[in-house]
């Protein structure tokens, strides 16, 4: 089985390392290879402008190297596969490891996220907004506690 690396720098390695032991080819392709082009488990680099790539061009290029799987390995990258996940599965036997755009968008935004999760009672990890009283949330949240934007890099791909 084909499996494309979308994107992607050092987390390329461990990847292509596991999915190549078990038994898959690898392939990658995104804006700076030159890790990529030096592991010696990636059988075949492409160089892309994320920004110029069209639908249409990776669907040839997925056409015409058999992939599988498709799997994002940045942000830019899964933001950019999840716009186009049902028209590229839809011209392709190729399956997007990434989900639907509304959903992703959902996902990317820790606040909505949080929102949607109070909404439906399921569970989430204690999360407070930061203002001025640091005390009173450092209580509520405890330690060891993880600090975040409420957007990850994406954002400005969200609003695009």
């Amino acid at each position: 089985m084909n499996i494309l690396l979308f994107g992607g720098g050092l987390q390329v390695l461990t990847i292509a390392r596991g999915l190549y032991e078990v038994g898959y080819k690898i392939d990658v392709m995104g804006n700076d290879n030159f890790i990529s082009r030096r592991c010696k488990f990636v059988r075949y680099c492409t160089t892309i402008d994320i920004n110029a790539l069209t639908p249409n061009y990776f669907i040839s290029e997925i056409n015409s190297r058999g992939y599988s799987v498709v799997i994002p390995m940045e942000d830019e990258y899964a933001t950019w596969l999840s716009k186009n996940k049902e028209y590229i599965e839809s011209q392709t036997m190729v399956k997007c490891a990434v989900m639907e755009y509304p959903t992703f968008a959902l996902a990317a935004d820790k606040t909505r996220l949080l929102a949607f999760c109070k909404e439906r009672d399921l569970p989430y990890p204690k999360t407070a907004l930061i203002d001025d009283n640091y005390e009173e949330i450092a209580k509520y949240v405890g330690f060891p506690s993880l600090v975040k934007p409420s957007h990850s890099a994406v954002q400005e791909e969200l609003e695009r």
